[in-house]
């Protein structure tokens, strides 16, 4: 799987877009320039290892939180350099993750 960094911008982009929504179709991407580029750019986003999918439907290869914490390194490491390689985000994920789970449980009530 490529590193998320060598992505061009507008690939960038549709792969926000299929994290937000789980799953695209060329039709769901938002402000497509034409459908055939969008289907030619989702294709190379599936040789690069970053989706899954053919023709129709595609899918992140990655589950969100590991994008997610994947892109946040990649910040933190452009703008902070070696501050960025701190215990502290393990520790944010964990309760990230703790709070999201409290949050879950309460909506079920």
């Amino acid at each position: 799987m490529s590193d998320p960094s060598d992505l061009s911008r507008r690939e960038r982009q549709i792969m926000d877009a299929v994290y937000s929504l789980g799953e695209a179709t060329v039709k769901t991407i938002p402000d497509p320039p034409t459908s055939m580029s969008v289907r030619r750019l989702m294709q190379i986003l599936v040789e690069k290892g970053q989706g899954k999918g053919r023709e129709v439907s595609y899918r992140p290869r990655k589950a969100k939180a590991e994008a997610g914490q994947s892109a946040l390194q990649g910040v933190l490491e452009t703008f902070f350099g070696a501050l960025s390689r701190t215990p502290w985000l393990p520790i944010w994920s964990q309760a990230r993750r703790a709070s999201a789970q409290r949050s879950a449980r309460g909506s079920r009530r």
